[in-house]
């Protein structure tokens, strides 16, 4: 399934553009309706309205994404994608950099020949300021 696997790297290119622009809508439209997202110590968040609060809550902004290992697996019409990230926010208060390192897994489905991300976990290994 190489053109499927192409379809959800080219999502994934997508979203971290998205994510470094600050362009939530750009993200919730690569969404499923019923997206869930699982953050770290945090209750589940369900639904494209509660994932749109939870992404325009934070007031740090990212500086730059790195992702490395990335690995898609597709079954039919269900596929997973795992990779490990780094990323840099500056803080609103200009409090300097944080540097946040983890992992993250999406679970992917297909609807209507199109890929939808349905759920978002990630975790997060080491923190410095």
């Amino acid at each position: 399934m190489p053109n499927d696997n192409h379809q959800i790297l080219t999502i994934h290119q997508a979203w971290m553009d998205a994510e470094r622009y600050g362009d939530v809508q750009s993200i919730l439209d690569l969404c499923s309706s019923e997206i869930r997202f699982f953050p770290p110590d945090r209750p589940i968040i369900v639904g494209k309205d509660a994932v749109r609060e939870f992404l325009q809550s934070g007031s740090d902004s990212i500086n730059e994404i790195e992702i490395s290992d990335i690995y898609v697996e597709v079954s039919g019409s269900l596929a997973y994608k795992t990779a490990q990230y780094l990323t840099r926010l500056r803080a609103s208060c200009d409090k300097g950099v944080t540097t946040i390192r983890g992992n993250h897994l999406w679970i992917l489905g297909k609807e209507s020949s199109q890929w939808r991300v349905l759920i978002v976990a990630w975790s997060i290994w080491q923190e410095e300021n």
